[in-house]
């Protein structure tokens, strides 16, 4: 027996005013994508504050308050709703200051007057002027900002380690560094007590009893309707590798020859439920087929 589970993945004096009023350096962390994107960015981000010697804060927006424990003892990391970062229209970008150094020619980023609060965008995309913040002379330069908001959905660790004094504290810390998401995952991300009620509930409920469990990721981007093709791929996938039984409707016979006692479940996340939805259907026409 198989089931299959779905899963949908104010202006520049105030700033000055409030930034010179502490000795802290911060790091604000803002959203972006999907909650994985952020989970792995925000992780990237702490990284980041530890090695810049910051204060960590996070911009969590309405749909991400009560997922996680305070990481943070007597302390908190949410940025307040009346922060006046929460707001960051009039924030001088990163990529600005930078095409002030191409105008001055004759001058470095570290040698140019840098704003106290600065926004540095950190999504990837192909040509963007940010990809070069890891260089040593522009961090040198970075590090003169008191409150540094970034913006980012992926994980941005391994560029921590082109920067010649990162890369010497991160080998100290990380001596293996496929591991570095797991330790600083499990630091920060505790599920709350209301998430981990639902994480349970879910399991007993569709994962406890399995003898087997899969996991399919359908990654579609673009497509708010099945196609066809990318069905029929996946089809193909989940046969080649015997991840289940192969399905011949022609022969409901040659099923029932195979089939076992053993309960499969397949957790299928997607961000387009009907690809989970049509594998549903042609699990139970199997089954169907094989119980005539």
């Amino acid at each position: 027996m198989t089931k299959i589970i779905t899963s949908k993945t104010g202006n520049h004096h105030h700033y000055k005013d409030n930034v010179s009023a502490t000795m802290c350096k911060y790091v604000i962390w803002t959203p972006i994508n999907g909650l994985g994107n952020r989970m792995i960015s925000i992780a990237s981000t702490f990284l980041y504050a530890v090695l810049t010697e910051r204060v960590l804060l996070v911009k969590f927006e309405p749909d991400m308050h009560g997922l996680f424990c305070e990481p943070f003892q007597e302390s908190t990391w949410i940025l307040p709703k009346n922060s006046p970062f929460w707001n960051c229209e009039n924030v001088e970008t990163y990529q600005s200051v930078l095409a002030k150094v191409d105008k001055a020619r004759n001058l470095t980023l570290d040698q140019l007057s840098i704003p106290s609060v600065l926004f540095i965008n950190l999504l990837f995309a192909k040509g963007y002027p940010e990809s070069f913040f890891h260089c040593d002379q522009n961090q040198e330069a970075l590090n003169k900002v008191d409150v540094l908001i970034v913006l980012s959905g992926h994980y941005f660790v391994p560029y921590l380690f082109m920067t010649s004094s990162f890369s010497l504290k991160l080998n100290k810390m990380f001596p293996e560094k496929n591991v570095i998401f797991h330790h600083v995952g499990r630091y920060l991300f505790h599920p709350s007590n209301e998430v981990w009620g639902q994480i349970t509930r879910f399991y007993d409920a569709y994962l406890a009893k399995a003898n087997k469990r899969i996991g399919l990721q359908v990654r579609v981007f673009n497509s708010a309707t099945l196609k066809q093709e990318i069905m029929d791929l996946l089809l193909s996938c989940i046969i080649k590798n015997k991840i289940l039984p192969e399905i011949d409707t022609r022969n409901p016979a040659s099923n029932a020859e195979n089939t076992n006692h053993t309960l499969k479940v397949v957790l299928v996340t997607s961000l387009y439920p009907e690809y989970a939805e049509n594998l549903r259907t042609c699990i139970l026409e199997d089954q169907l087929l094989q119980e005539k």
